[in-house]
């Protein structure tokens, strides 16, 4: 991503750190993150993406403001921002 990254592990588990802006991280919450020097909220490290816990992730894909995920099922989830609906 633009200001954002993502990790997969090989057991299917997603990790995120960087800008929490536009949900992009997957997050469910980022009202007590850190603010960088735009006082945007950030993850400083990576964190486990709780949200997709129950799912085994096999691809990932970072735009400037947004994550994919596709699972082993064919489910993809989308998140961050949508201003041009790259969100589907």
């Amino acid at each position: 991503g633009d200001s954002h990254s993502m990790a997969l592990s090989k057991d299917g588990t997603v990790y995120a750190w960087g800008e929490a802006t536009f949900g992009q991280l997957g997050l469910e919450e980022i009202r007590d993150l850190p603010k960088n020097s735009d006082n945007k909220p950030y993850q400083p490290y990576p964190v486990k993406v709780t949200a997709l816990s129950n799912k085994k992730i096999t691809n990932i894909s970072c735009g400037e403001l947004h994550t994919l995920a596709l699972t082993e099922s064919g489910t993809l989830y989308s998140f961050g921002g949508n201003t041009c609906g790259q969100l589907g």
